[in-house]
């Protein structure tokens, strides 16, 4: 019988990537730290938690402190994680395309890390399980005034505008190809979660926008740099 188990990690870019955000998930999960107690607890190199903090700091994701010197020396650098990123600003208007294209990979990062070093029956169902939970707690942009299928279409367009995946629909609005993709060296990887993951998310989207139009499918790398995102219509035309 056939083992559906899977506890591959992808290439030297995802491993790079997915390292990142166990420094992060760590540092959500135990507070302030430094290079040295986040290298004993992750198991990486001084030199390699550095580099990793050092990105995540200019992302925006992470926070440096000088604490107060315990004795003669340098003051420690100590890390913390920035305030629980959020998909809208304090005004209550959406963030940044580029914000949300980085949420969404830390998202996308996060249910990596926690959830795909264990076996699982079934990865690519799990995935997608993992991305409708992940859309549950977006928030839709805002559009008024049109036709149910319109209006959802939109929604899903400007969702995936936002997020930095660079939609083209055709002219009936049911394949929407995608020329960018704030995961895709994740995706490269580990497609069969990534892509799948993603696939959740714009299910879950479309069901919340309301509508005719359900997602019937993404295939990933339809070319080099594009994937495709299927749509129908679940009412009669």
């Amino acid at each position: 019988m056939e083992d559906r188990r899977s506890t591959h990690q992808g290439g030297p870019g995802s491993r790079r990537s997915l390292s990142r955000a166990e420094l992060l998930e760590t540092l959500r999960q135990e507070g302030a730290s430094t290079v040295q107690a986040l290298a004993r607890r992750t198991g990486l190199h001084e030199n390699t938690v550095r580099g990793h903090l050092e990105r995540l700091v200019a992302d925006g994701r992470v926070v440096c402190d000088q604490a107060d010197p315990a004795g003669r020396g340098r003051p420690r650098k100590v890390y913390r994680p920035a305030s629980p990123e959020r998909l809208e600003r304090d005004d209550g208007q959406p963030a940044s395309p580029s914000a949300q294209a980085a949420s969404t990979r830390d998202a996308v990062l996060r249910r990596l890390v926690v959830g795909y070093g264990r076996q699982v029956t079934s990865v690519q169902e799990a995935a997608v399980g993992d991305g409708e939970a992940i859309a549950r707690s977006l928030p839709l942009p805002p559009v008024a005034g049109q036709d149910p299928r319109r209006r959802q279409l939109n929604i899903l367009l400007a969702r995936l505008e936002d997020s930095g995946f660079a939609p083209s629909p055709d002219a009936e609005g049911t394949t929407v190809d995608l020329w960018g993709c704030p995961v895709r060296d994740l995706a490269a990887g580990r497609t069969d979660v990534v892509c799948a993951m993603h696939l959740g998310i714009e299910r879950e989207l479309a069901r919340r926008a309301g509508g005719p139009l359900e997602v019937a499918g993404l295939c990933p790398f339809v070319g080099p740099r594009q994937c495709r995102l299927h749509l129908k219509r679940t009412d009669a035309a």
